[in-house]
């Protein structure tokens, strides 16, 4: 017993230190725009570097460390939990913010939707899990990824055609299907290659967060912290929807690692996406920023209780 509880208190003192750097971090963004060293074409620029480089060197190290060792099984268990999870999360947030104003709208559903779980569960569920937790992040960022370019920029956009090409060519599903490939047909890499994409996928949480707190600094109101909607929205996305999910997959006797990387998933902040396509589709950007800050601060404490909960 003594054990398992201080095994916990391991955990969550990696969360609150992982936590603790992001703010950091995101306060180093926020100099650096308040200085002039950042800017939207900087921001934009990081953006695409994260999304394009950084993330899929992650992602294909993580796999390629994990796959041989894990469950055909498992991985497919996976995938449709996710999806389960992502359809729910949607039908959830449609239903409570349907009627809400179109350029609310689009941001609270998305953000219902999805989740920071790129950019912060990452992290969170290396340091808990390993390679494994990595392995069942990737697969909830490829279906959320789906999600985003089809549903969720539809909430944005009227009647813009989404092509499926987007989905396809995306770097981080490359770099997924490229891993199985290599997985499959026992391909092996020069471990000097490995070792430069383990170290450029280490520098993600640094980038996403600097990224957030150069946001931040050039469009956020500080007095619009006291707004109730991002609390409740906070409430839904960091207690109700991982609680809900921690229960059901526990009741279907789903593997214990599924069931705590999936609930530390769902349990992540605001994704930043939603600020993203609030700014290019002219949709409320402060409320995207509100979410994402609320959500991200009252995180510190929801997701160590969480991860407490998941392994008593």
């Amino acid at each position: 017993m003594i054990e398992i509880i201080g095994e916990n208190m391991n955990n969550i003192d990696t969360v609150i230190h992982a936590q603790g750097l992001m703010f950091i971090y995101i306060g180093i963004g926020f100099l650096c725009r308040k200085l002039n060293i950042t800017d939207d074409h900087v921001e934009n620029k990081l953006t695409a570097a994260l999304m394009n480089i950084v993330f899929p060197c992650m992602i294909f190290t993580a796999m390629a460390n994990i796959l041989g060792s894990t469950k055909l099984s498992d991985v497919l268990v996976a995938i449709i939990i996710c999806i389960g999870l992502v359809l729910f999360s949607y039908g959830l947030g449609f239903l409570l913010y349907r009627k809400a104003p179109r350029k609310k709208r689009a941001v609270l559903i998305y953000s219902v939707l999805s989740s920071n779980a790129g950019f912060v569960g990452i992290p969170i569920l290396a340091a808990i899990y390993g390679d494994t937790g990595v392995l069942y992040a990737a697969i909830y960022m490829a279906v959320i990824r789906v999600f985003t370019w089809t549903v969720g920029l539809k909430l944005y956009v009227h009647g813009e055609q989404h092509a499926l090409r987007r989905i396809i060519v995306n770097p981080n599903n490359i770099a997924m299907v490229l891993a199985v490939v290599f997985q499959c047909l026992n391909i092996r890499l020069p471990n000097m290659m490995i070792e430069v994409m383990e170290e450029v996928g280490g520098i993600s949480t640094l980038f996403c967060m600097v990224i957030v707190g150069s946001i931040v600094s050039s469009s956020f109101r500080f007095k619009r912290m006291l707004t109730p909607v991002a609390y409740w929205y906070s409430a839904l996305r960091l207690l109700a929807i991982p609680l809900l999910t921690h229960f059901i997959l526990t009741w279907l006797g789903i593997d214990a690692t599924i069931t705590g990387s999936m609930v530390i998933l769902v349990a992540a902040p605001a994704p930043i996406m939603a600020c993203v396509f609030a700014a290019r589709y002219n949709a409320d950007k402060e409320l995207a920023v509100l979410l994402v800050l609320v959500s991200t601060m009252l995180s510190l404490v929801t997701q160590p209780a969480l991860i407490y909960l998941c392994n008593i």
